[in-house]
């Protein structure tokens, strides 16, 4: 923020003041000539006029990003809008809000944004590649950046819904590719050595106040999930885990690895388990067990089983239906077979009652051919969440259903829909809470406002 001499058009001595972030709104004066700004970093501050920040209680923190600019009241109350929906009093120039909680809070269903930054998010040119919802709608996120919320967080954070924590110190090296929660307790895989200074290696359990170990793969884990019974199911791009043979699938039962089966012959990147507890696994092999497969296959303890014939392409994304039975499965492919013939699905299909059918016209992106003209391409599906009757997808597609939507849609069991005006660049990752639908990914904005690899949208 600059002060600038109204003759020479310089700034004063003493100026500028750089805040943590980026400064979209004017700034407000008070009658002793203290400076009122709020910035994008969560903050709002008070300047002296010789460009000195006041000290305590300044700077006032609401936790979460702004964008308006402050107003000052006759009785010297300052008022500020946030992005967390809530609208501040502070008392006066000197103290501290009137309350600690806001006066105020919007319906951000009708208002005239459709997706909001979750505080300042993490470090540019970084992504976010995982999320996951704990007790008490705690979010979790997980993967190749250092900072969240301007905070030293180490491929590991935590959102409250309005700020953001590190969970613990992090994890040492590496990425967060995958997280799983089961009550207090957080999993966390990915390709790291140490998490929180234990040894891993990939796969970390935090129980709600400290790291533990619990020797992982010699290879990264893409995918986890947690049964109902508290098995904990990893999948990945490994051989063994913690010496036990493993191919690529693996179990934690009782405090010890478990092969299922042979594993399958390839790279596992998504995993879910239904309501029978069966497990469901994506990625991209031909094999599973003994079976012939392609991408996809079940695992009914203690036997394999093939989805059909599955997909001609990677499956990067599956979620379990509101039903707790149907499948569904997103990833990179063009066709599925519907026991009759392989027909055209575009990234999205659903397995029900013992057969694959699909979305729509499904999912894809544009493309210019060598004549100039756009054509719809296959497109990667990285991210599903399910609420109810509705599919939320990721991913990098830009068209839902041959309608346009920037790489987030929705599908509610006959049509796709956007969500507003999505997102700039590639999503990995979505979850829901209560009140928000979370997109992760390599971003920089969504719905046309700053957002740092996370953003949410008001469901």
């Amino acid at each position: 923020m600059y002060a600038l001499d109204p003759g020479a058009g310089t700034p004063k001595a003493g100026w500028p003041f750089t805040t943590g972030s980026f400064v979209y709104s004017s700034p407000a004066v008070a009658a002793d000539g203290t400076i009122i700004v709020a910035s994008y970093d969560g903050r709002v501050y008070a300047l002296n006029p010789d460009g000195t920040q006041k000290g305590s209680p300044w700077p006032f923190i609401p936790g979460t990003s702004l964008f308006s600019s402050p107003a000052i009241g006759t009785n010297g109350t300052i008022y500020v809008g946030c992005d967390n929906g809530r609208f501040y009093a502070i008392k006066n120039v000197s103290g501290l809000a009137q309350s600690p909680s806001p006066m105020f809070r919007r319906n951000l269903k009708h208002t005239a944004y459709d997706w909001y930054p979750v505080g300042v998010g993490v470090q540019a040119g970084k992504s976010v590649f995982s999320l996951s919802v704990g007790a008490g709608n705690v979010l979790y996120a997980g993967g190749s950046f250092v900072l969240a919320g301007n905070l030293l967080a180490n491929r590991i954070a935590q959102w409250n819904g309005a700020a953001w924590s590190a969970v613990g110190s992090g994890l040492s090296d590496g990425f967060a590719a995958s997280t799983a929660t089961s009550g207090s307790a957080l999993y966390v895989g990915g390709l790291f050595n140490t998490a929180g200074g234990f040894a891993g290696p990939n796969i970390a359990k935090w129980t709600g106040s400290a790291w533990t170990t619990l020797l992982g793969p010699n290879g990264a884990v893409y995918a986890l999930a947690v049964a109902a019974n508290g098995d904990v199911y990893i999948g990945g791009s490994f051989t063994t885990v913690n010496s036990t043979p493993a191919n690529n699938i693996a179990r934690l039962r009782s405090g010890a690895w478990q092969a299922l089966g042979s594993g399958v012959n390839g790279p596992v990147h998504a995993l879910a388990i239904d309501s029978l507890g069966q497990v469901y696994v994506g990625g991209s092999f031909s094999v599973a067990g003994a079976v012939n497969c392609a991408n996809i296959a079940k695992w009914a303890d203690p036997n394999w089983s093939a989805l059909g014939n599955g997909t001609d392409g990677d499956v990067a994304a599956l979620a379990i239906g509101s039903n707790g039975l149907d499948v569904y499965s997103g990833g990179y492919f063009r066709q599925i077979h519907n026991g009759v013939s392989w027909v055209t699905a575009n990234g999205i299909a659903k397995w029900a009652s013992g057969a694959w059918s699909v979305l729509g016209t499904g999912l894809q992106a544009l493309q210019q051919d060598e004549t100039g003209q756009f054509i719809p391409v296959p497109a990667h599906v990285n991210a599903l969440a399910v609420s109810g009757s509705t599919l939320y997808t990721g991913g990098d597609f830009t068209l839902a259903g041959g309608i346009g939507a920037n790489r987030i849609a929705t599908w509610n069991g006959t049509s796709w829909s956007p969500l507003g005006s999505g997102a700039k660049d590639i999503i990995y990752a979505v979850a829901l809470t209560s009140d928000y639908l979370y997109a992760g990914g390599q971003f920089t904005s969504a719905g046309g406002a700053p957002a740092y690899g996370i953003a949410r949208w008001k469901r």
